[in-house]
């Protein structure tokens, strides 16, 4: 964006051109090395959680989605193949449960 001013009637007006303003498509990316989330100004999430249609997912260093099992703290999470955090079910085939915040339950 810019701004430029115009003379009209004796005085000056600031007007603003925003024809060279990037636009930005909120949502889900892929290229060949996964997936990331794009946010609405452009950016994306890394080392981070991203809370998406009330479903959680972790970004890594490099902004793409992880799954499998994920260890932050002394807390264990398992992200599904769709990226989602697990949540009060059980996983890999009935073997480890995850309670209502995404923790592995251990026994």
């Amino acid at each position: 964006m810019y701004v430029y001013y115009t003379f009209t009637k004796g005085a000056y007006a600031a007007k603003q051109d925003h024809s060279n303003v990037m636009k930005y498509t909120e949502g889900w990316k892929k290229d060949s090395k996964g997936w990331w989330y794009q946010n609405a100004d452009g950016t994306y999430p890394k080392n981070a959680w991203k809370k998406i249609n009330g479903s959680w997912y972790h970004f890594d260093a490099n902004g793409y989605m992880q799954t499998g099992w994920y260890k932050e703290g002394n807390e264990w999470y398992y992200l599904k193949n769709s990226g989602a955090m697990a949540v009060s079910e059980w996983v890999e085939n009935d073997k480890y449960y995850i309670d209502s915040n995404g923790h592995w339950v251990q026994n």
